[in-house]
């Protein structure tokens, strides 16, 4: 959100630059609607990660699709990237769409994420699970 430096900063400019005020406001109501449209988008993301069940995994397009738009995967990975809760959030059972785990685990890297799935039951060969026999179909 907004700070009040940015804010005076903002008017700084206005006046400065001499720029139509109605246009810096609607620029930061834009920027405030994607920022609270992007809370509610990563929420919805962590409740359907949430429900992936032990022992199988989903993929981020998959998660994507779930929350409404299957174009939405690099949201998924970026939004479980900053994933609040690991705890109940389980996103080392997010695979891509070839059941590769990711290079780029937040929580420990590729091999933290293998040893958790094994540790389900997942067999991970060669960094990759079998999604016909893992894959949740939720």
């Amino acid at each position: 959100m907004i700070n009040i430096f940015e804010v005076t900063e903002t008017n700084k400019m206005v006046e400065k630059e001499n720029l139509d005020v109605r246009t810096i406001t609607l620029g930061i109501s834009l920027l405030n609607c994607i920022d609270d449209n992007l809370e509610k988008l990563n929420e919805k993301i962590y409740k359907i990660v949430s429900k992936i069940p032990y022992g199988k995994v989903a993929t981020y397009g998959q998660i994507a699709t779930l929350c409404g738009n299957p174009y939405y995967a690099r949201a998924v990975g970026n939004a479980l990237h900053k994933n609040p809760n690991p705890q109940k959030i389980p996103c080392y059972r997010v695979v891509n769409s070839k059941g590769k785990l990711t290079e780029n685990f937040a929580f420990g890297g590729l091999r933290v994420q293998s040893d958790l799935l094994i540790s389900e039951g997942i067999e991970v060969i060669d960094g990759k699970v079998d999604l016909e026999k893992y894959q949740w179909r939720g």
